[in-house]
């Protein structure tokens, strides 16, 4: 799931030039890092929700 979502990120062009970590624990991702406004944030973690298999999304993006 780790891998699909990286590579959702890659395809999105707001997300790819980010260094945005993910991790998965069972069917939950889990992303961290830092993005630049309130709507990335929520972007990202629409993107990672899209994937096939994740059941939820933690989301732990900073905003500075």
């Amino acid at each position: 799931i780790t891998a699909k979502v990286k590579a959702a990120f890659l395809k999105d062009s707001e997300l790819k030039v980010l260094r945005i970590k993910v991790r998965t624990v069972k069917d939950v991702v889990h992303l961290s890092g830092t993005v630049k406004s309130a709507m990335v944030k929520a972007h990202a973690a629409q993107v990672a929700g899209g994937v096939d298999g994740v059941a939820s999304v933690k989301n732990d993006l900073t905003v500075k």
